[in-house]
């Protein structure tokens, strides 16, 4: 009689990690169907009480954190395929030095374009106006 509570406590562990299991394949599964993340989408894929999932700090943390990631007008990538901070960090960067040597171009192209509107007017012998 005394191996009964011992052995229901290890049911109740494995029966316990075995819903923790289902509800990280859960959220990997709608993650990778580029599904909105909720508590509620993550317990019904999952099988399990939302209240489970709220009582786990750790897939509580996944769950909002991944929510956060996956809310928005569109339809939410998979984290596989979504860029990293670094990586946008990185493709700003390149966007700002591409916009930076446009600029440079452009005044470029400005100032030699009124020095040839410039040089056409003296051929032609009119006056160009200088309109910015």
């Amino acid at each position: 009689m005394a191996d009964q509570p011992a052995q229901l406590a290890a049911w109740q562990a494995a029966r316990r990690e075995d819903k923790r299991e289902r509800v990280r394949a859960a959220i990997r599964r709608l993650d990778a169907r580029g599904a909105r993340i909720t508590f509620a989408a993550v317990a019904d894929e999952a099988r399990v009480n939302r209240s489970f999932v709220y009582s786990h700090e750790d897939l509580a943390e996944e769950v909002k954190r991944l929510r956060e990631e996956s809310a928005g007008p569109l339809k939410p990538r998979p984290r596989r395929e979504r860029a990293s901070a670094a990586s946008l960090h990185v493709r700003l960067c390149a966007a700002q030095q591409t916009n930076a040597e446009q600029r440079v171009e452009i005044k470029r192209l400005r100032e030699e374009n009124r020095a040839l509107r410039d040089e056409l007017s003296r051929l032609r012998g009119e006056r160009w106006e200088n309109v910015a």
